[in-house]
């Protein structure tokens, strides 16, 4: 035989499921304010290290542009002003370093080394 439960018995227990669900959902509400600050933070931290990395990035690349961009002219007027106490430097003449267009004459040289030359000038190097 079953009990048929007491209607009085589960009305006592309503009111402290209301409360105990209250304090839960307050206790959600505060933990979800919690996490919710923690990701702000968060966020404004991972924003300060992608500008960060930006600006080191600009840093490092913009010498290597500017180099690019104004070297060249300055090392022909540098070569053209003091290449005749240089020396030949470049075997065209130009004014200009191997990198921008003269170059050296390496070309002429290692074509007239002959091979024996070169046998000679290992055996001749320590081990």
């Amino acid at each position: 035989m079953k009990k048929e439960p007491d209607i009085n018995k589960t009305e006592d227990r309503l009111p402290a499921k209301d409360d105990s669900l209250q304090s839960l959902v307050e206790k959600n509400n505060q933990w979800c304010q919690v996490i919710y600050e923690q990701n702000r933070k968060i966020k404004r931290r991972l924003t300060m290290m992608v500008v960060g990395n930006y600006l080191r990035l600009f840093i490092i690349v913009a010498p290597i542009v500017l180099a690019i961009i104004y070297l060249p002219p300055l090392i022909e007027k540098f070569l053209a002003t003091y290449g005749g106490l240089l020396g030949n430097l470049t075997g065209g003449g130009s004014g200009a370093p191997a990198i921008f267009g003269g170059g050296l004459p390496l070309q002429d040289i290692l074509s007239q080394i002959k091979p024996e030359q070169i046998q000679e000038l290992l055996k001749l190097l320590p081990r």
